[in-house]
């Protein structure tokens, strides 16, 4: 993915949006904002390549991400498990000005489809967010993430192309302490 400068700030120059979503009103957001690369941390985290497998925490483990006080022994990374799952961690702190509801808000704004998105063309919505990337996401059922959201990205910054071509996924929201959280932590 080629970068441009004009302003001494390297940027991503992203994929070209089609004739319907040019003429979505949404279509500004995706225009009227420039992607920047990751910060320096980020990028150095990257550079570095996946963390050791003994340092990421094991699924049958997956509750140790959740800690009263301290950090775990690695905050940010990925790598591939044994077992051939991935592990990804990534250590954030909202400002505190930051409300949940905004989120809460941008998350079921961008897993609607509006009537003007064209089929087949993904969802600009969610490109916004990050245009290499993202392609589209969406309500299992259409209205809610009480049966999941499906994701269509590729997460490698545009090297792998296309993003149309990525990776599908479905998430789930869970009661953690179905899972044996319990109430104390």
């Amino acid at each position: 993915m080629s970068m441009i400068y004009d302003d001494g700030m390297p940027y991503y120059k992203v994929p070209e949006l089609s004739e319907e979503e040019k003429a979505m009103p949404s279509s500004r957001f995706y225009t009227d904002y420039r992607l920047y690369p990751p910060g320096p941390i980020q990028q150095q985290i990257l550079d570095a390549g996946p963390i050791a497998a003994e340092d990421a925490i094991p699924i049958e483990h997956w509750l140790d991400h959740l800690q009263i006080t301290g950090y775990p022994k690695v905050c940010y990374g990925y790598t591939m498990m044994p077992g051939g799952y991935g592990f990804y961690i990534e250590y954030s702190a909202s400002p505190v000005t930051w409300q949940g509801k905004w989120r809460r808000w941008y998350g079921k704004w961008y897993n609607q489809h509006s009537r003007g998105m064209a089929e087949g063309q993904g969802n600009l919505r969610y490109k916004i967010w990050n245009p290499l990337d993202h392609w589209d996401h969406r309500f299992v059922n259409g209205e809610n993430d009480k049966d999941g959201v499906w994701s269509l990205e590729t997460l490698d910054l545009g090297a792998g192309g296309d993003p149309s071509k990525g990776i599908p996924a479905i998430s789930h929201n869970i009661d953690l302490r179905d899972y044996g959280l319990s109430e104390e932590r």
